[in-house]
């Protein structure tokens, strides 16, 4: 599944390019607090914890895998945005 594997591709980005990690960090920081306690809150219902909420919020922002947060879709363009710029630097396919 393509959406899958672009997803773990934000994932080996947060970790392993930094100035991807902090564009990211601040488009989360940058969500109304409504939004991103909703997102939170919909993770933490999947299992994820704390720890790994930035890194998840922003996999799933650039990806849009979460079927039920699809009424959140105006806000995934700056993810979207981010994720295309450092995949086209950083991933072959």
């Amino acid at each position: 599944n393509v959406a899958v594997a672009e997803h773990e591709i934000c994932h080996g980005l947060y970790d392993l390019v930094p100035k991807y990690q902090e564009a990211m960090k601040r488009e989360v920081a940058a969500l109304p607090v409504g939004v991103q306690g909703e997102i939170n809150t919909r993770l933490e219902q999947e299992g994820y914890s704390e720890a790994v909420m930035v890194d998840e919020v922003q996999a799933y922002m650039a990806t849009g895998l979460l079927d039920d947060l699809s009424h959140l879709e105006k806000y995934r363009h700056p993810f979207m945005k981010v994720f295309a710029r450092y995949r086209r630097r950083h991933i072959r396919d």
